[in-house]
């Protein structure tokens, strides 16, 4: 899958740059001298919502490419500008294939991770216990299927499923192993109602939280 997504995204990229610089065999000369323009605007506002919604998927609002891109943006008319593009689409897709942009995916899992840990210790202070443990179950999910993604497992499976199977890559050890099947069950217990999570006080859902953060930023860390 990881692959495959990888494949996707090149071919999108391909797209694009080559879209890019058949706007630009198209440039016009305009009233000002030595001054040219795109004027097929048609064609020139598709790319611009496909190139901001490859932006957006790829990196957000908050990227500092994203950014970038809406300041391009308004000036893509000119061949200078649509030059600048096409070479950061370059570099993007160099990027992508020496597998740096999802070591900074890992990164973005590692905070939404944090955010959600964040809440459960504030539900759990407030004396919401369950829905405390719930979330430290999906942070544990997002994180092992956001591994297990890079390196080629479906992540449509269960979760324990999954994490055996990083298991058996290597990419995790026992000790690891056996902590991921312990929060999840915990969590199991928390959102069904079982009568083993009264064996869990609001103490030790407070450590399970704390030692959930610190285990996710090492696997997560580049």
């Amino acid at each position: 899958m990881f692959k495959d997504r990888l494949q996707n995204i090149n071919s999108r990229l391909d797209e694009l740059i080559n879209e890019g610089r058949e706007l630009l065999l198209i440039a016009k000369p305009t009233n000002k001298p030595n001054v040219f323009s795109i004027q097929d605007i048609e064609r020139l506002a598709k790319w611009k919502i496909n190139l901001e919604t490859f932006f957006l998927l790829l990196f957000k609002e908050i990227d500092f490419r994203y950014k970038e891109f809406l300041e391009l943006k308004k000036t893509l008319h000119f061949p200078s500008s649509t030059k600048i593009l096409i070479s950061q689409l370059d570099a993007i897709k160099d990027d992508l294939n020496k597998g740096f942009l999802f070591g900074y995916e890992f990164t973005i899992t590692s905070n939404f991770c944090n955010d959600i840990l964040k809440n459960a210790k504030d539900l759990n202070n407030e004396g919401h216990s369950v829905a405390a443990a719930i979330y430290v179950r999906i942070a544990i999910e997002t994180t092992i299927k956001k591994i297990a993604e890079k390196n080629g497992i479906d992540i449509e499976k269960k979760a324990s499923v999954i994490k055996t199977e990083l298991y058996k890559m290597q990419i995790i050890d026992q000790s690891q192993m056996n902590l991921i099947q312990s929060w999840l069950d915990i969590g199991n217990f928390a959102a069904h109602g079982n009568a083993d999570f009264q064996n869990y006080s609001k103490k030790d859902i407070d450590k399970i939280i704390n030692d959930t953060n610190v285990f996710i930023f090492e696997l997560l860390k580049p």
